[in-house]
């Protein structure tokens, strides 16, 4: 598998933090932060060889940091990155 990396930006308006529970989520799955309270990333290389895992694992661990996002009522963006090709 090539690298993968599947990248959360948060939107965060007036200076707001990121809420607890969502850092919680973002912990508890795997996510690293690249940028404090804006950019998350989680890599899927990295997921797979340390967990012994597969793909819809880490198919799983998008979704329940996506569905957090959304019930935290959180603007945000996800995207993979394949070898520097963004992809949507």
């Amino acid at each position: 598998m090539n690298d993968l990396a599947t990248f959360i930006i948060v939107n965060l308006d007036g200076g707001r933090e990121i809420p607890e529970e969502l850092m919680k989520v973002l912990k508890e799955n795997g996510w690293m932060i690249i940028k404090e309270d804006s950019i998350f990333a989680l890599p899927w290389e990295k997921i797979l060889k340390e967990n012994n895992t597969d793909a819809q694992d880490l198919l799983a661990r998008i979704e329940n940091v996506r569905l957090t996002l959304r019930t935290l009522k959180v603007e945000y963006k996800i995207r993979t990155v394949v070898e520097g090709t963004l992809e949507t």
